[in-house]
């Protein structure tokens, strides 16, 4: 089979993704509108950081919000919901893992996972 190559982007925002009972995955996102270009800025045990090339005001940051998310999930923008923080930088926003988001998301779990054992091997020898 084909190597399985992730977009930098796209790992570090399902490193913090959690899978939730609805069959969906939850990001927590930490906003930083205003920015020049929309991207993700950080990653941390709390929230995913992303840039966005919106103001906040009248609901343009966080519809640049889903529409760069889904971009880098490649998913509809329909299908990225904005489930709290309407008007705050932390947000949490779901997507429902379907079709090829669930074998990205369950790929990129075990791919994450590989990593991590092939560095803890590493370090024990």
């Amino acid at each position: 089979s084909p190597a399985f190559i992730l977009k930098p982007e796209t790992e570090m925002l399902l490193m913090q993704a959690e899978a939730v009972p609805s069959g969906s995955v939850s990001i927590v996102v930490r906003a930083k509108p205003g920015s020049k270009h929309s991207g993700i800025t950080d990653v941390s045990t709390e929230a995913v950081g992303v840039s966005i090339a919106a103001p906040p005001t009248d609901g343009e940051a966080n519809a640049e919000l889903i529409r760069f998310l889904a971009s880098v999930l490649d998913v509809k923008k329909s299908q990225v919901s904005l489930d709290k923080g309407s008007r705050s930088r932390d947000k949490i926003l779901t997507i429902p893992l379907t079709g090829p988001l669930w074998i990205l998301f369950i790929k990129c779990v075990t791919y994450l996972y590989k990593k991590k054992n092939r560095k803890t091997e590493a370090l024990s020898q």
